[in-house]
């Protein structure tokens, strides 16, 4: 898995056609105009301000309503012939505060947040609301006022202790360039470990080399990199041009000479099943402990893994942390299915809302077109 390859956005595109093929999809995306029987869950991530103001009116004029996680569970999925629906909206980033928080007052609606408590900033107060999607400083997240002021609004529920992907096999899937440095979130970004400790603030030097990777949350063990390795790297960009080292002709089988060389006798470690039990341990009640201590009153009871990812061990873990729903993609991976007393949610695009019956009702045609634009970054 590398999320960060020039292919992935097309791949993502394909896992949507084999979505329809095998008939994943909701009844409401693919046909009919009746009411749907199961509460269309849509999730949503840097949102932004025309595209979410039409998707709320739309909404609206339409007579839907909106409910928390807590109301989907008491429900049982079902939406008892309503026009309701659960609006998800992943990351705590700060378009949630300057824009989705606005719209969401504005139409009289509410949204379920999953938040990475761990990454959520400290701050004397809040900001004032921009109506800005921050793009360009997609780093840049909610702050723990902020996510107080919006309670009124936004029921904030867990997407792990970290917004974490990890590297999980020595092959380099790419090198960390001014493109990726510029063109991708923080979160985004592998978590590296720096004398033991885990790095968010992610301040990879230019060169660092990316390697295979996957979801923290997945079963795979983690493969802790050298740090000797990448400072050598890191190292030989600087030396010859820095930014403009990734403008040369061969740059990246330069780097691959450098790092073949640099990884000879190299320590490359991986975790035991041991850790990985109690990191996803430590995922789950955390976040979830970590939300309830700041949001008095607040009950945590959906969790979301980063990625839509995760393995039978952190299910498990989720499953004992006392949550009461997980929140995944189009499907529920089979391994998931296998944990007790956890019910388990499907979301689609927020693309998907237009598809919903009502007055102006787009066609699948046009959706899947638009999505599969703004998929290849030629929409919005």
């Amino acid at each position: 898995m590398n999320i960060f390859e020039r292919g992935n956005a097309l791949a993502q595109v394909w896992t949507d056609v084999k979505n329809f093929a095998t008939s994943a999809y909701p009844s409401f995306v693919t046909g009919g105009d009746k009411t749907p029987e199961e509460i269309p869950v849509f999730s949503f991530h840097d949102v932004a301000p025309e595209k979410l103001n039409d998707q709320l009116e739309y909404l609206a004029s339409n007579g839907y309503g909106t409910i928390t996680s807590a109301e989907y569970v008491e429900r049982g999925g079902g939406t008892n012939g309503e026009r309701v629906v659960l609006l998800t909206i992943d990351d705590g980033r700060a378009s949630l505060w300057n824009v989705a928080y606005p719209l969401l007052k504005k139409y009289g609606m509410r949204a379920v947040a999953f938040i990475p408590s761990g990454e959520m900033l400290d701050a004397v107060s809040a900001r004032t609301p921009t109506m800005s999607t921050a793009v360009g400083d997609g780093d840049v997240l909610c702050t723990w006022p902020e996510i107080k002021a919006m309670r009124d609004a936004i029921d904030f529920q867990s997407h792990s202790l970290y917004h974490w992907m990890m590297f999980t096999g020595p092959e380099v899937a790419c090198f960390f360039t001014p493109k990726i440095r510029d063109g991708w979130a923080r979160i985004d970004l592998p978590i590296p470990q720096r004398d033991g400790k885990e790095i968010l603030a992610r301040d990879y030097p230019l060169g660092a080399p990316f390697y295979q990777m996957d979801s923290r949350l997945s079963d795979k063990p983690r493969m802790i990199e050298p740090e000797t390795v990448r400072s050598t790297l890191a190292e030989h960009v600087l030396r010859n041009g820095g930014e403009a080292f990734f403008e040369r002709r061969g740059w990246k089988d330069e780097l691959m000479s450098v790092h073949r060389d640099a990884s000879k006798g190299a320590d490359f470690r991986y975790e035991t099943a041991e850790d990985i039990s109690i990191a996803m341990s430590l995922a789950a009640e955390k976040s979830k402990r970590i939300i309830e201590n700041k949001l008095p009153g607040h009950v945590v009871n959906g969790f979301c893994p980063p990625f839509g990812i995760a393995g039978s061990t952190a299910v498990s873990a989720v499953a004992k942390a006392g949550y009461a729903i997980m929140y995944w993609g189009v499907k529920v991976p089979e391994s998931a299915l296998a944990a007790p007393g956890v019910i388990h949610a499907t979301r689609v695009k927020d693309d998907f809302v237009f598809r919903l019956p009502g007055k102006g009702r787009q066609t699948l045609f046009n959706t899947l077109a638009g999505k599969a634009l703004r998929r290849v970054g030629l929409g919005t």
